[in-house]
């Protein structure tokens, strides 16, 4: 059925119906501005056509003829533009050249290169670099956008300013945000002033909701250190953000919750010693105490993941929080510790979270070709499980890969470049597997990733797919070869 033709008197009848019966109706807009319509109707419509306006502007009323100070010109940028050659890079790394896995990191390597020289954006990239840029920018790289893009930023979305958050404006997002709004203040502040954000957290916390608790302890990751442990420690006792609390706490290898961990996975952990056969790990079945739940923040025991026992649990938990030291103390060495750690597959896993929880580059180097023998993931009560019956075992799996690579130095050694192509090569599902590591192939392997991944081959279903995620990857490490070349030294 076609709809009426509706005019707009017909319209704003609609639309006003018993306006003119109103004692209310407007004379002046938001702007002091006298509303002169013939009717009470267009009066209304007048006077709210104007709010609009200004809401999609300034955002407040100002007097007739006044600007708002957002509006007001940024000051003179006297710095060189960036020069063409170096803005065609730029215009690859946002168009559909690589995909969006690898963009964030190609941008920021442009970004801290024009820092680098002294350049600034060219205007017309400005808004393309806000929209594409992570939240919030690194500080070393803020400049590049420089006081046009301060006030651009001001006047378009809100992921825009997050980017360009500053110090002072994170301090005051933490301390009185929402909880869906502080993860770019925690990040900006630890980063830049770790001691400002632990400064509003201790003056914060009690008053804060669980959940702005568990976003603040998300937002946070890979950054704590060891000022942080006192917080972290106290955080346990939340009864929604304590699990999260007791993931941060794993990345402080010399933390007292590490220590506590270690003392667990002695008690928990043997070598078991056997005539004419390997050495194997053993893991004895030890039912947490209320002690042992609240050291890891779940003092309510039907909180832990759906799915997991309570017994399972507690040993996944003690061996992926147990730092390096416990196992060589255990063992004897850490060469010791990793083969007897890969023959058992209920144990493998969990401390390669270990290892990347820690970033400990020295453990990670030594499980990683023990990670890459394993094209399926084991389950964790014995021999490997067909494909078809858990990928998302499999996806785990390939984050484990993902975690030990990310952890070690860059560039990586040609034996582990060649290591992880030869494991993506043979992959039983070989596409997932590049997607989820080509930014690390793009950024981190040596020189020698680029003849591999030319030599990339898959006789499977997959195959084509295959050569063009690697090709992806080869388009990324060519931007940041002309990222490098773009500038003199």
């Amino acid at each position: 059925m076609t709809p009426p033709a509706w005019e707009w008197t017909d319209l704003v009848a609609h639309a006003t119906l018993g306006t003119a019966r109103r004692p209310d109706v407007p004379v002046r807009d938001v702007a002091g501005r006298a509303v002169d319509a013939p009717t009470a109707e267009e009066r209304v419509l007048q006077a709210a056509a104007t709010l609009w306006a200004g809401q999609r502007t300034s955002r407040r009323a100002l007097p007739h003829g006044a600007v708002a100070d957002r509006w007001a010109a940024p000051p003179d940028d006297d710095r060189p533009v960036a020069p063409d050659e170096a803005a065609q890079v730029l215009d690859a790394i946002l168009s559909d050249v690589v995909g969006r896995a690898y963009r964030g990191a190609t941008l920021l390597a442009w970004l801290r290169e024009a820092s680098r020289v002294g350049w600034r954006l060219p205007a017309r990239l400005r808004a393309d670099v806000l929209a594409a840029a992570p939240t919030p920018l690194p500080s070393d790289v803020v400049a590049v956008l420089g006081p046009h893009g301060r006030w651009l930023a001001g006047l378009g979305r809100p992921a825009w300013s997050a980017a360009l958050l500053d110090v002072a404006g994170a301090r005051t997002l933490l301390a009185d945000g929402r909880a869906d709004e502080v993860g770019p203040a925690v990040r900006r502040l630890w980063d830049d002033a770790p001691a400002t954000g632990r400064e509003v957290v201790a003056a914060g916390w009690d008053g804060w909701t669980s959940a702005k608790r568990e976003a603040v302890l998300t937002a946070v990751a890979d950054r704590v250190g060891e000022e942080d442990e006192g917080w972290l420690e106290a955080a346990l006792a939340d009864p929604r953000a304590g699990a999260t609390a007791a993931a941060r706490l794993r990345g402080l290898p010399d933390s007292a919750h590490a220590s506590r961990m270690a003392e667990r996975l002695a008690a928990m952990v043997a070598v078991a010693r056997r005539p004419l056969r390997p050495a194997v790990l053993e893991v004895a079945e030890v039912r947490p105490g209320p002690a042992d739940l609240r050291d890891v923040g779940l003092a309510d025991p039907t909180a832990r993941p759906a799915g997991q026992g309570l017994v399972g649990w507690w040993q996944a938990t003690v061996l992926a929080g147990a730092p390096r030291r416990a196992w060589e103390r255990l063992v004897g060495d850490l060469a010791s510790a990793v083969r007897l750690q890969a023959r058992t597959p209920a144990v493998l896993p969990h401390v390669v979270l270990a290892a990347t929880a820690q970033r400990d580059a020295t453990w990670a180097d030594a499980l990683l070709p023990a990670v890459l023998a394993h094209h399926r993931a084991p389950s964790t009560g014995g021999p490997e499980v067909p494909i078809g019956l858990d990928r998302q075992a499999l996806i785990r799996w390939q984050g484990l890969v993902a975690g030990l690579l990310a952890v070690l130095p860059r560039p990586w050694p040609a034996e582990v470049t060649a290591g992880v192509l030869d494991w993506v090569a043979r992959h039983p599902s070989p596409v997932p597997a590049l997607v989820q590591l080509g930014p690390l192939l793009a950024t981190a392997a040596g020189p020698e990733a680029d003849a591999g991944l030319e030599d990339l081959r898959n006789t499977g279903p997959m195959a084509d797919q295959v050569r063009r995620h690697a090709h992806m990857v080869l388009a990324a490490r060519s931007l940041h070869r002309a990222i490098a070349d773009m500038a003199p030294p």
